[in-house]
């Protein structure tokens, strides 16, 4: 009986483990794509429930490649760290931060009005300044942010909010490109 007690333990804890790999960014801890997505869902229903807003950001390193190649990945991968480690301080521990793949990050934030999406990506822009102010490292951070929102009415499913956030990044992105080039 303890023996199979034992078993079912060690059987839990493998589960367990399996569960958070699966679900979670190996490099920087925040969850993967498939933690977003099966967590967002989770925080789309309850918030349509309650009817709250949300907000999504969609998020792309500027110059990743650049870093890599000039810097090395090691470099890469510090960057990736210090992209989470802020994310991390200007978002809420109740939102769900994600590194999406490669140099892209999204974040779901909860009960989000117009206004407090606004100021998020402010402290978001903010602190990415500062970073770049303090010249600790020898490269400078740039992303291109996308946004979408929902006000909680009605039905909308997490990958159309997605899809709208990178829309909008790749718009950002490119209105940083035509600036240069003016």
């Amino acid at each position: 009986m303890v023996k199979a007690i034992r078993y079912a333990i060690e059987r839990h804890r493998v589960r367990s483990a399996l569960l958070s790999l699966s679900l979670i960014d190996e490099l920087t801890g925040l969850y993967n794509r498939r933690g977003f997505l099966n967590l967002g869902e989770q925080y789309l229903k309850l918030a349509r429930r309650a009817a709250r807003g949300v907000a999504v950001f969609y998020l792309d390193l500027d110059r990743f490649k650049t870093i890599n190649d000039t810097l090395g990945h090691h470099i890469g991968d510090r960057v990736l760290l210090k992209v989470s480690d802020i994310l991390i301080a200007v978002f809420r521990s109740s939102d769900i931060v994600a590194r999406m793949g490669g140099d892209e990050f999204a974040v779901l934030a909860v009960e989000a009005t117009e206004d407090g999406a606004a100021l998020l990506l402010s402290r978001l822009r903010k602190r990415i300044d500062e970073f770049n102010e303090a010249r600790r490292e020898p490269y400078q951070l740039a992303l291109s942010i996308g946004m979408a929102r929902h006000d909680g009415e009605g039905r909308v499913r997490l990958d159309d909010l997605l899809s709208q956030a990178d829309s909008a990044m790749y718009e950002d992105k490119h209105s940083k490109r035509k600036a240069v080039g003016r």
